[in-house]
This record gives C-alpha cells, structure tokens and sequence, in this order.
C-alpha cells in the first residue's frame, strides 16, 4: 500500500469477470460531508484526477479514482490478447470502482463525477443505480459526434475519428505517444469511440448507450471551459445534455480568467490554479445534491 498527497491510498479493485482494476482513495481530511466516485477520460490515466481528488478531499468529500482494464495503472496494458469495450467500462470496471467505494464511504451519500469520457459513464451510473448514486458531475463531456462541430474545427475532428480507430485495428491497441495520448488505449474502444463520432449513435458491443441515458433523472452538472473549442464545444456539450431529458441540469461554463488561468482547454480545468477552484466549487454543488437526495 502506498499513501502520498496527491497519489491518495492505493487499492486494487477486482470486477466481475475478475480483471484487476488499480485504484486511489483520496480520504476526506475536513469533514465528512459524501464520496464521490471520479473516472477519466479515454486515453487518459486516472491520475489526471490526482489534484482535483486530493482537492475535493480537502472540501470534506472522499474520493477514489480508478483506471478502465488495461489502461493506466490497471495492468496488464492493452495490447492484441487484452482487449476492452465501453461495455467492459459500463458494466464491469466502473459498477466494481463504485462497489469499493461505496465499502469505504461509511454509509455516506455517493456521486459520481468524471472528465470526458467519464463523466459520460458517470451519468450512466446515476441511471443504473440510482439507489446509490446521488447526482453526476460531468467535467468538459460533449456528444462525440462530428457534426456537432462548427467550421475548420469539424475536420480534423473527423480525421480523428477514422485515424484512430485504424491505427487501433492496425497496432492491436492505439498508441499512445504517436497521437499524443496519456496511456494507450484498447482497440474495441477505439473503434467504439469513432464509430460514435461519425454516426452520432452511442451503439456499444453490447448495445447502446441511448435508452440508458434516457433513465437519467437525477441531478447532472455539466462543466465546461469557455475555451474548449476543439474537444468539448458548446453545442456538443448540449447534444449529451440533450440525450437525458429527465435529468435535473445545471450547466456551468468557466472563463479561464474566474479560475485564475491563462487558458484551460480541456485539460485546463484539472490543472493549477483552476483545480482549486473548480474543486470549491464542486464541493457545494455536490453537498446541496447530497442534502436533497
């Protein structure tokens, strides 16, 4: 076990099908107002969620964060013999983060809140579970779907979601250093994740997400940055708000100047100064869900 600041506690999770999940639980240190759970974005490490855990922490709510199967922390890698779906994610990995969560939050209020692809699974676990789950925090979550995309800006977003998925089927997984990525990535959910972009549909191996979304009845934040132009703009983020018509919606758009930053992009809020502030802020909105529910 190893306990630093910003690292947390780590744990090891164990799903359903019995693939090891690697896991960070960030203690509540002021309070003990809920727990949330937080999941990241595809192609992403969960510990680009370290300084937001460890913030929300220090606001009185516990947190763990966890890696999907094979990416990340959670070994082995991907690779040709370790594959995954985003049914993988949805029903296997992210149930088990929030199983373990809920053994360590002491009969408190849950949440889960996500960035990107994250927070997408999050508000399927508000749909999926709404026993447990209180309300889900979506941190810059757009419907992947190039025509929500304006101008210049819809081209090499859709030049993205036909390279990616090849270069997956070609390698057996996408690479993560030839297009800039934090961890490489599995190749089903490549391909999944493309086939969302250029057809506007959620369909998964399994299914789709579409009716699941449509279940979604509690409260749902939706977090963005003015200056997310290419991976999260505003009419994408509207298109996945749109896709939960029951919800109880808020949204909030940051200027990169309210948080105290040059610019924020999509990354930007996770990053100092802003995470203090986003992490504050958060921290009210989720204790009045906690409260209400």
């Amino acid at each position: 076990m190893s306990v630093s600041k910003y690292r947390g506690e780590d744990i090891e999770v164990t799903t359903s099908d019995g693939v090891k999940l690697a896991g960070n639980w960030h203690a509540p240190n002021n309070g003990r107002h809920g727990a949330v759970l937080l999941l990241p974005a595809v192609a992403a490490p969960s510990r680009t969620l370290g300084l937001l855990a460890h913030a929300l922490a220090e606001q009185g709510i516990g947190v763990l964060r966890g890696d999907y199967r094979y990416t990340g922390d959670s070994k082995p890698t991907a690779n040709r013999s370790h594959d995954a779906s985003m049914a993988d994610l949805a029903d296997k990995d992210v149930p088990a983060l929030l199983a373990a969560l809920k053994s360590r939050a002491n009969g408190l209020p849950l949440a889960c809140a996500g960035h990107s692809l994250g927070g997408k699974l999050s508000a399927l676990m508000l749909a999926q579970y709404p026993d447990d789950v209180k309300a889900a925090v979506l941190i810059t979550v757009s419907k992947v779907d190039a025509s929500l995309w304006q101008g210049w800006r819809r081209y090499p977003v859709s030049l993205a979601f036909w390279l990616y998925p090849w270069m997956a089927r070609v390698a057996g997984r996408l690479p993560a250093a030839p297009v800039g990525m934090g961890v490489a990535t599995p190749r089903t959910l490549m391909e999944e994740w493309g086939r969302w972009g250029a057809t506007g549909s959620y369909t998964t191996r399994d299914g789709g997400w579409e009716q699941r979304l449509t279940q979604v009845r509690g409260p749902v934040l939706s977090i963005g940055a003015t200056d997310d132009v290419l991976y999260a703009p505003d009419a994408a983020m509207q298109g996945f708000l749109a896709m939960m018509p029951l919800a109880q919606s808020s949204r909030w758009m940051l200027t990169p100047q309210e948080t105290g930053a040059r610019k924020l992009g999509h990354f930007g809020l996770l990053r100092p100064p802003a995470v203090k502030v986003l992490a504050h802020r958060m921290a009210g909105w989720l204790n009045e869900a906690f409260q209400h529910r």
